[in-house]
């Protein structure tokens, strides 16, 4: 690279500028100076280094001596007699066999089993299956039902029928754990009796917002107390009542009453089991993953639970059907009582 020198501050600039950078002097074409030509310098010559030779090699020898095997021409010493026999290990004493074999049928026998018995419970075929002909495929769909089954027991909380604890308690609300072992009962072919539905049959299926079941309850109640009180109208018009047929009428009707409230004991729980899965199975909780089932818990606590005011509003419809029903067989009330003095006259 050429360059000049400034005449006044003796800095070197190209020699195509025609001001000083460095002074800001003008330059005339007399002021050039003297031009010079740049040469990089030449860096020094570096000397190559060796690398530290190791005691071997300071000896003479570029490779570490041989072991006593090496020398003899062999790579590795020679084999135990187990190891010529083909056995890597010696072998085993009797007391160190039998604890191997516990340990293995403890770590990989236990889990088998239980999944065989969890597969086996889900599914097991009868005779009457292979008499119709059902292939294998047939068996292989109920085998993965099983496995998916069996699967969700372990990575889940507990269940019923394929629906979490935590779904049925939040339906359920008041008496969660009671009902719970009721419904297990049930599971399991057991027999089950509810006081409530006892001691209030109509009125606690509103109050567990059973309406449909309510409903059927009472239009059974009221039709037979119709179906009563017609039955004397008839018997008084034709003369055909007795003491004794109206002994035995008072003794059906309060048979009935009775045999309702009974069934209602012994049938509430499963009504409302069956109401439960119905509702449930709106939400596809059966067989349904943790992780699913926390995004419909607040639906599923508005869906069930308990409702005062439908059992309230129960109680009100069956007084005002009552009291329609009394003064519409007001005359044969009467009627009744002045037959039975007669009688008893």
């Amino acid at each position: 690279m050429e360059y000049k020198e400034c005449p006044f501050c003796k800095a070197q600039i190209s020699i195509y500028s025609k001001y000083c950078s460095y002074c800001d002097h003008m330059l005339s074409e007399s002021d050039e100076g003297t031009s010079h030509t740049y040469e990089p310098p030449t860096p020094a010559p570096t000397e190559m280094v060796s690398p530290p030779q190791s005691p071997y090699q300071q000896q003479g020898n570029a490779f570490p001596p041989q072991n006593p095997y090496q020398q003899q021409g062999n790579a590795f010493p020679p084999q135990s007699p187990y190891q010529q026999q083909g056995n890597a290990f010696p072998p085993q004493s009797p007391y160190q066999q039998q604890q191997d074999t516990a340990f293995q049928q403890q770590t990989i026998s236990s889990p088998i089993k239980e999944e065989f018995s969890s597969i086996s419970s889900a599914y097991s075929p009868s005779e009457s299956d292979f008499d119709l002909g059902l292939d294998d495929f047939h068996i292989a769909d109920n085998y993965r039902e099983a496995q998916k089954l069996s699967s969700l027991k372990k990575t889940s909380g507990p269940r019923i029928e394929g629906y979490l604890h935590r779904d049925l308690r939040a339906f359920i609300g008041k008496k969660a754990n009671t009902y719970l072992r009721k419904f297990e009962k049930i599971d399991s072919h057991k027999m089950s009796f509810n006081w409530c539905a006892f001691l209030f049959s109509g009125y606690w299926l509103a109050y567990r917002k059973m309406l449909a079941a309510s409903t059927i309850f009472w239009i059974i109640y009221f039709s037979f107390v119709i179906g009563y009180t017609t039955l004397l109208q008839y018997l008084m018009d034709i003369h055909q009542l007795t003491l004794s047929s109206a002994m035995g009428m008072s003794v059906m009707r309060y048979s009935f009453l009775i045999l309702q409230t009974i069934l209602m004991g012994f049938l509430g729980d499963r009504i409302y089991w069956r109401h439960t899965k119905k509702s449930l199975n709106r939400f596809h909780c059966q067989n349904n993953s943790e992780i699913h089932s926390e995004k419909n818990v607040s639906y599923i606590k508005d869906d069930g639970g308990t409702s005062k005011s439908f059992a309230f509003l129960a109680i009100i419809i069956c007084i005002g059907i009552n009291i329609l029903l009394s003064v519409l067989f007001n005359e044969t009330t009467m009627q009744l009582k002045k037959y039975v003095y007669q009688l008893l006259g």
